[in-house]
């Protein structure tokens, strides 16, 4: 597999991998509003925020003219002048893909990682039965825009199952219930516009309908990371595309970050739990990645305030890479590569 110059791709290998790209082609329709959307806009000048609040508030007005998530994503990114806020665009989108019946404007977070990471083996916080509901006891950590949240999604253990293993499910919480605190974690070198949050949950208690269906690992969890990775990973796209327009970079390089949204777009709406959506995916990561590097002639176009925050931020996508290495090489095996 091998990202090709202009932005297309080839893949080895994997027959499946074709009807992939085919429907990436048939898509160009789907994502033709918002490309249509960014194009109006080439030319006009960054926007500039002073704040998380006054971004979130042109986020949240932009979405009314949005219904699908990923065109949120696309051009929730394209309007923010910064990578967190880009970032916080494509989460939030990527939220609604998998939690389609979220509150309109409100924001949430996933309350995943404990002490020992976010491995199933490693949550302990309890979800246990209490005067006819249920109880939520716990402590959480990282979980992204957890300071802003109005809704907090939060993975629990409802007791062990047949085979041995943790029962975990995924419990809706309002961020305000009583029992909750919300507690800001020092910022991140990069990115500090994303606040992470400690979050205490002692006695929280909650109603059946809270608890949603299915296996809050296999469900929700697992499926997320990859939404998650191709949400943020357009929104970051959309934005570089807008400094690229701006700084008159050339053609070639805009026209590669054009095929790998178009792609982006494509896998938003692709079974996430394929391993033909995880290969497909890894090729635009890659391909972003090389983009995304501050490096090269083109980058002294730059404006000088925004490239250093560049610098800065950029670090951020490369996170979770041991997690998405895993994830390329269990897919490739999947398909016999």
């Amino acid at each position: 597999m091998e990202a090709l110059a202009g932005g297309a791709f080839r893949v080895e290998g994997a027959g499946c991998m074709e009807d992939l790209l085919q429907g990436n082609r048939m898509n160009h329709g789907m994502i033709e509003p918002v490309l249509s959307h960014l194009l109006a806009l080439r030319g006009q000048p960054l926007p500039v925020f002073d704040d998380f609040g006054r971004w979130r508030s042109s986020y949240t007005e932009l979405c009314a003219s949005w219904d699908r998530p990923i065109d949120r994503a696309i051009a929730g990114g394209f309007a923010s002048d910064r990578i967190g806020y880009a970032f916080a665009a494509g989460i939030q989108a990527a939220l609604r893909r998998l939690f389609m019946d979220l509150p309109e404007g409100a924001f949430a977070s996933v309350c995943i990682t404990e002490e020992g990471g976010a491995h199933p083996r490693a949550i302990e916080t309890t979800l246990t039965r209490d005067d006819g509901g249920w109880r939520i006891d716990g402590r959480k950590k990282w979980s992204t825009l957890g300071p802003a949240a109005d809704v907090l999604l939060v993975a629990t253990v409802r007791g062990t199952r047949p085979d041995g293993n943790k029962d975990i499910v995924l419990v809706r919480v309002d961020a305000r219930r009583p029992g909750v605190a919300i507690e800001a974690m020092p910022p991140t070198p990069f990115a500090p516009e994303i606040e992470h949050a400690v979050v205490r949950l002692e006695g929280v208690r909650v109603r059946d309908h809270a608890i949603l269906p299915g296996d809050g690992y296999l469900d929700y969890i697992k499926p997320f990371r990859t939404i998650e990775d191709t949400f943020v990973s357009a929104a970051v796209c959309a934005l570089l595309l807008r400094i690229a327009w701006a700084s008159a970079w050339p053609e070639e390089l805009c026209q590669r970050l054009l095929e790998t949204l178009a792609v982006l777009h494509t896998v938003a709406g692709c079974d996430p739990k394929a391993p033909a959506v995880h290969v497909i995916l890894d090729a635009a990561l890659g391909e972003l990645g090389r983009l995304t590097r501050p490096e090269g002639p083109h980058w002294d176009a730059v404006a000088p305030e925004l490239r250093e925050r560049w610098e800065r931020d950029i670090s951020i996508m490369r996170v979770a890479s041991g997690a998405r290495e895993k994830r390329l090489e269990r897919a490739l095996r999947q398909l016999g590569a």
